[in-house]
Parts: C-alpha cells; structure tokens; sequence
C-alpha cells in the first residue's frame, strides 16, 4: 500500500509541474492574439495589461582579455570634410596648372596660392595673341624640315616642279608658264619649362619656262621666336620674321593682289606677361610690320610701316575661361609725305577651353582712326567696329582645324589711299591619315572697302583662295608632296580681275 500510495502522489506531482509550466504560455498565446485582433478592428483593448517575461539571458563565460603591447589605443575624432577654399562672390579658380609648373621651377608660391590637389584641371588660360600669330605663321614654312621629328636640328632640300596658269596675276594677255624651283632651309629648337627658342631659314630659286619681264624669282625668309620666364610672375616673349618675296599675295595685311615687284616683309613682336596675382595677368606689347618694295619709285608711294602699342589686362574667371580686354595705339606711316593714319582700339573679349582640344579666342570693340590726305592735306576721321577671332579644335593626335576672322581697317598697299577696311576669313584643316600620308586643306576669303574721301571713287576688292597639299612620307629622310593653289580677285572699279591656278609636284630631302 505504501509503494502504491508513493506512485500516486508522484504522478499527482509530476502532473500538477506540467500543468504549472504549461498554463503561462497558454495565457501569454491568448493575451497575444486578443491584442492582435483588437488592433486589426482598431479597438482599444480593456482590462489591465498582462504581464510579459522577459527573455531569458544566457550566461557568457568571461574570457580573460591578454593586453597586446604592440597596439596603442587612441582616440579617434570624427571625420570631417575638407575645408573649401574661399572663392569671392564673382567666382574664380586659380590657374592651378601654372601655379604647379612654377612651383616646380621656381619653389613653393607664397601664402597668395589658393590651389589645393583637389582642384587641379588640366587647362590653361588661352594662348598669346602676338606670340602665337606669329609663331604660328614661323612654323608654317613649307621647307622648314620634318616638323613631326624631335631632333631639334634639321635640314631640308627641296625640289619641286609644276605649272602656272597666271604668272603675271593679269586680267589680260593671261600667259601660263612651267616652273621649277629648289629651296632650302633649316630649323633649330631648343626649349625647357622656362626657356624656349625656335629658328627657321630658307632661301630658294624659282625659274619660269616662259614669262616676261624676268624667268627667275628668288625668296627667302628668315624667323625666330620663343620665350624666357624670368620669375614665376614674370615673362617675355618675342619673335621675328622676316620675309624676301617676289609674287603678290593679299594674304599678307597691306600686301596687294597685283605685280609691284620684290619686297620684304617684316614682322617683329614681344611682350610681357606679369602675373599680378593668381588669376589676374597684365601684358604690355609691341608690334612692328612693314613692307619696303626693292623698286624706289614703289616703295616711294606704297611702303610703309605700322607700329601697334598694347596694353591687355586678363582675368581667370574659372579655369578653362579667360576674360580679357586691351587697348592698343596703332600709328601707320608712309613713305609718302603727308599720308597716314593713328588709330585707337579698345576691345573686350575671352578665351575658352570648351575641352583640352577645343579652345576658342575673341576679341571684340571699337576702332578711332584719324587719317591723313596725302593730296588734299586735310585730316578725316573713321570710327567703326573691330573684331578678331580663332578657333582652334585638334580632333586627333596629329589633325587639327584652325579658323580665323578679322575685321578692322589696314595699310590699304596702294599709293594716295591711306587705309582699307577689310574683313579676313580663313578655315584650314590638317589631318594625318597614318604615318605617312597627310593631308593640309583650306579656303578663304577677304572683302577690302577702299574709301578715301576727296582722293578717288570709292570701290570694293574681294579675293577668293583655296589650296591643297598632300604629303606622303617614305621614310624619315624622303617625302613627296603633292599640291593645288587658286586664287580669284574681282575689283569693282578698273581690269584688275583676273583667276589664277597653280599645280606643283615635289620632292623633299629632310635630314
């Protein structure tokens, strides 16, 4: 009887713990569905909340923390972000390309430097008007040797025929004529981040089968240019070119489109640039051209020489945009007693960098001119527009297209007419098909006004050219060239229209 009773009371205990562990999860199910009914009805519930347990922590044994003497523990502020720097109220950006280059050069810029790595860019304000128009034309000499080459020496030797459909740029009495010429040059450059000095030197022969007056014309031309950085703030750049030619050409400004015999011109600029502070350059300037005809009596009544003074003041407004504005005093005097002009020039204008291959200059104002009679001593006056633009877009590593445009008034390269106004459009295109073959393609066009009150009928030139030279190279010593010039001229007054072709194959040596 004991052993029953014991077994009894021990299933009435085990029974009594189930229904003890049991009952408060079976309470906390049901509180827990009435509360969610209640909330899905949007009731509130009644009654006194029950209680819930909380979870039950497990125990974590400690783990003895062995301390590593090769570890320092710091504390460690928050992260910040960079301060910007300071950038008044119009907005600029410091140059910072040339601010890098001459700390390069030249040592750490004073606390005047605003630049930070962070906003380096890879342009720099636009090219030097003076500089870059004359070297440009210096770099454009056909029997300058190879201008791919990195030798910074280099002769060529150049032999090339063709034909000539207009040797005397006649209207009339239109004769054409064989030619052949040889010409030879040299080139020279040496350059640095501080210094650099180009040169270029040619000289030929051009002998006609059949032409009038003369079978042979001799040219040449000597050029040089570069510039020295004497400080980080401080630069000078000059050039020279200086020219012997036989054949007219309208291209050239004061030049003519008709036969005045040989002459020479000279075209001789420099400038400094002062950089006041980090986005603010001052650039005074000089420029002298003159064209001197060989025959007296033509350069008695035709040459002349025209001197530019300048003052250009550019701001970096942000970094691929440069705002500029100048003055220039242009004072024109002739051979010829009593005739010339002094004119005032002041312009606004930009360069900007759309891309490091794209770059557009211009500049744009008014031009004062007071002009001198040379028959009637008597003194006018003109006042009109200037403008002056290039673009500049290189869309390969060895192509590039180039266009130009200018109007304002000139020389005008005629004897009792002081000046001309004319208008310069030009667009050209080199383009490299491989290593060997390259193409150089252009047109242009030019309107000059000849108005000179109380001397003659006022009347209108226009003068139309295109060319086209190919290029195909042998090997780095031996290059043959192929190319097409045209020329047309129509003069309102007088015979002075006339057209003109020229074809010529040749062959060059370049060592």
């Amino acid at each position: 009887m004991k052993s029953r009773s014991r077994l009894a009371s021990q299933i009435v205990g085990a029974g009594m713990a189930m229904v003890a562990a049991f009952c408060p999860v079976s309470a906390i199910c049901q509180v827990m569905t009435l509360e969610e009914d209640l909330s899905t009805e949007q009731i509130a519930p009644t009654g006194p909340a029950l209680p819930q347990p909380a979870a039950p922590v497990p125990e974590t044994p400690a783990v003895p923390v062995q301390p590593r003497a090769d570890i320092s523990l710091e504390l460690i502020p928050p992260a910040t972000s960079p301060e910007e720097p300071f950038i008044p109220e119009g907005g600029y950006q410091p140059d910072l390309v040339q601010d890098a280059e001459n700390e390069i050069l030249f040592g750490p810029e004073p606390a005047e430097d605003l630049a930070t790595d962070a906003d380096r860019v890879t342009t720099e304000p636009g090219p030097m008007w003076f500089f870059g128009e004359w070297l440009g034309n210096l770099l454009s000499m056909g029997s300058s040797g190879d201008p791919d080459s990195k030798d910074r020496f280099r002769m060529s030797l150049n032999l090339r025929a063709g034909y000539d459909s207009n040797v005397l740029a006649s209207s009339v009495d239109v004769i054409g004529s064989a030619f052949s010429s040889l010409t030879g040059g040299v080139a020279y450059f040496i350059g640095s981040q501080r210094f650099e000095f180009s040169l270029q030197a040619s000289g030929g022969i051009t002998l006609y089968q059949t032409r009038p007056g003369g079978r042979s014309d001799y040219n040449g031309q000597l050029a040089f240019g570069g510039f020295y950085r004497f400080t980080r703030r401080l630069t000078l750049n000059a050039s020279v070119d200086v020219a012997y030619l036989s054949q007219p050409d309208p291209e050239v400004i004061g030049g003519v489109s008709s036969f005045q015999g040989d002459y020479i011109v000279s075209n001789i600029a420099f400038d400094v640039s002062y950089l006041v502070t980090p986005t603010i350059t001052v650039r005074p300037g000089y420029r002298l051209s003159a064209i001197q005809y060989v025959d007296e009596p033509v350069n008695q009544a035709s040459g002349f020489n025209s001197q530019t003074f300048s003052l250009a003041l550019e701001w970096l407004a942000r970094p691929a945009t440069t705002l500029t504005a100048e003055y220039r005093y242009n004072p024109v005097t002739y051979n010829l007693e009593g005739e010339g002009s002094e004119g005032h020039i002041l312009t606004a204008g930009f360069t900007q960098s759309f891309s490091p291959k794209l770059e557009w200059e211009l500049e744009g104002g008014a031009e004062y001119r007071l002009i001198q009679n040379p028959f009637q001593n008597a003194t006018t006056t003109y006042l009109g527009p200037f403008l002056e633009s290039a673009l500049t877009y290189q869309f390969a590593p060895a192509s590039e297209l180039t266009g130009r445009l200018r109007y304002g008034t000139e020389p005008s390269g005629t004897g009792g007419v002081t000046i001309r106004q004319t208008l310069r459009s030009t667009l050209g295109v080199v383009h490299s098909f491989s290593g060997r073959l390259s193409l150089d393609v252009g047109v242009g066009y030019e309107h000059s006004f000849y108005n000179q009150p109380d001397v003659l009928v006022d009347y209108t030139q226009l003068y139309y050219f295109g060319y086209a030279n190919a290029r195909y190279r042998v090997n780095n010593t031996i290059s043959l060239t192929l190319g097409y010039s045209y020329t047309a001229v129509e003069v309102s007054v007088g015979n002075g229209n006339y057209t003109r072709g020229v074809t010529t194959l040749g062959f060059e040596l370049s060592f």
